[in-house]
């Protein structure tokens, strides 16, 4: 990488997960209350016909004799024909008594039961126990002292009419769930991206200078901290520069601002031209620039900054104008010149002004010496790069 960041990296939301897990929940919450709803459905209508049919089928007389409780039930009246699943009580003040019909274990399991909680209407209600349904209904005598209870098991045709209606009820909602998942799938998904894009965004506004689109003094000095923290444990040198345009705010003052953000902006993509990969080139402000480059054999680093000034110095054409202006380009080298980033940048900017009162050219910092290196080969011999070829 040069001198532009990436944007943050994360995870792009996919749809095709969010999809999956929404509609799973949803579709499993809305069986669970097409379910209730359809057992709902069916127990009323069992509770209704019970209340219709009993009467019917076992004639008032019975009923009557039952609730007064004048003598059991005869033999062909204990349960109803040709369905065992009916089980018969008396109510009284005296408590909860079986007929003929109930056996203990369904009077135990009655009397464990608080039949008011389980009520679905004023005929009756149900209630589940040991894995199976049961609805039931009251009689009560005209003079409400004995009541009739009728327990009534779920038989396998009421399981499977349960079952039909189950599965006719749960065609329309889970269409229309999946239906509406996908949209707010969709909208999430979008939301999600703009989310992130927006705070990629935030994340170049803060660390990234505005007009030139270059790394700032924040993201520099990040950098810059980074890679004295290798170098001190790769015991590696890198040299650190600071560039000024001479000539510049002549060319803002005669031209304009306009003008002047255009050449601060083609001066820009020079230096980004100039580096290697490895390399920052940051913009502190007005028409100073920074360059920051990583470990290499010090010939290189001199080739990198020939190729800085060579770009800088060409002629730039701003609209219809042709303009001219030169680099003064200050360099540091850690350790050498420096320990920590802002001895660095301190000593890296002295060499720049000493640069600049020669009239531009690069200028690599010496320790003492009142107009900085003549030469920036033999400067960088003596702070133990090995000596290039190079005069400004």
């Amino acid at each position: 990488m040069s001198t532009t960041d990436t944007p943050i990296s994360h995870k792009k939301p996919r749809f095709l997960g969010i999809f999956l897990v929404t509609s799973l929940i949803g579709v499993l919450l809305i069986s669970f209350s097409v379910y209730r709803a359809s057992l709902e459905l069916e127990v009323v209508h069992e509770v209704d016909n019970m209340h219709r049919l009993i009467p019917a089928m076992l004639g008032e007389p019975a009923l009557t004799r039952i609730a007064r409780g004048e003598h059991p039930l005869a033999p062909g009246e204990a349960r109803l024909p040709g369905d065992p699943a009916y089980r018969f009580f008396v109510i009284s003040d005296g408590g909860l008594r079986p007929l003929q019909s109930g056996s203990a274990a369904d009077l135990r399991l009655l009397e464990s039961i608080d039949l008011e909680s389980t009520r679905v209407n004023e005929r009756g209600g149900y209630f589940e126990a040991d894995g199976a349904i049961r609805t039931w209904v009251k009689f009560p005598n005209r003079d409400n002292t004995r009541t009739l209870l009728v327990v009534h098991r779920f038989s396998s045709a009421g399981a499977g009419a349960l079952a039909h209606v189950y599965q006719q009820r749960m065609i329309i909602p889970v269409a229309f769930y999946l239906w509406l998942t996908v949209w707010v799938s969709l909208i999430l998904n979008h939301l999600l991206r703009e989310l992130h894009a927006q705070k990629d965004q935030l994340q170049q506004m803060a660390l990234h200078d505005a007009l030139t689109g270059l790394p700032n003094r924040k993201l520099m000095q990040d950098r810059l901290s980074k890679l004295i923290l290798a170098s001190r444990r790769d015991g590696q040198q890198f040299a650190f520069g600071v560039i000024d345009l001479n000539g510049f705010k002549k060319v803002n003052d005669t031209h304009g601002h306009f003008y002047g953000d255009e050449l601060l902006r083609q001066a820009a993509k020079r230096i980004e031209g100039a580096l290697r990969a490895a390399d920052t080139a940051a913009r502190f402000g007005g028409d100073e620039f920074t360059v920051l480059l990583s470990p290499a054999d010090w010939a290189t680093c001199l080739t990198v900054l020939d190729r800085i000034q060579a770009a800088l110095n060409a002629p730039y054409i701003l609209s219809d104008t042709q303009v001219t202006v030169s680099a003064s380009i200050g360099v540091a080298i850690f350790p050498v010149h420096g320990k920590d980033a802002d001895t660095l940048l301190f000593n890296a900017d002295l060499a720049m002004y000493a640069a600049k009162a020669k009239g531009g050219g690069i200028s690599v910092f010496e320790p003492g010496a009142a107009g900085q290196s003549k030469d920036a080969s033999a400067s960088i011999a003596r702070a133990g790069g090995g000596a290039s070829a190079y005069t400004n």
